[in-house]
């Protein structure tokens, strides 16, 4: 079996259960603190963009981690927790269909908790709560997720 690259896919899904991890409050917990770190099968899905990958790599490779690396398909000044937690959800939900079978997500924000609870119940989230990293400020206003948007 060959060597993967840093950040790329497994050839095949692996053969036991495995974990997922967010990295921003997850495995990046500020430059003070370490934050939890992938087994060597596990896998890292991120709401970070697609165009965050050179810097996010650099951090991860920073930290000696080169777990399979899933990225939010969306552009980088787009910023929706909600719809980063529909990325999370979705692409748990693409990997198992490709066989895998993931036991955890370990998760810090509840909005993406939540849409990763509502798509995929079977699988369980761990809430790591805490205040050391920012959460952001959602920067895609009037999305419309099976609610109402209230009108002024």
């Amino acid at each position: 079996m060959s060597k993967r690259n840093a950040f790329a896919e497994h050839d095949k899904p692996p053969s036991k259960l495995i974990n997922s991890y967010d990295i921003d409050g997850v495995i990046f917990m500020g430059d003070k603190f370490t934050g939890v770190n992938p087994g060597p099968d596990d896998i890292i899905i991120t709401g970070r963009s697609k165009d965050d990958r050179a810097e996010t790599e650099s951090m991860l490779l920073s930290r000696g981690i080169t777990n399979p690396l899933y990225m939010n398909n969306k552009p980088g000044d787009f910023n929706d927790r909600r719809q980063s937690g529909l990325h999370k959800g979705m692409t748990l939900f693409y990997l198992e269909q490709m066989g895998y079978r993931i036991g955890c997500h370990f998760e810090d924000d509840p909005i993406q908790i939540e849409a990763i609870e509502q798509m995929m119940p079977h699988i369980n989230v761990v809430h790591l709560k805490h205040d050391l990293v920012d959460k952001g400020v959602d920067t895609h206003e009037n999305v419309v997720y099976n609610q109402t948007i209230p009108s002024y």
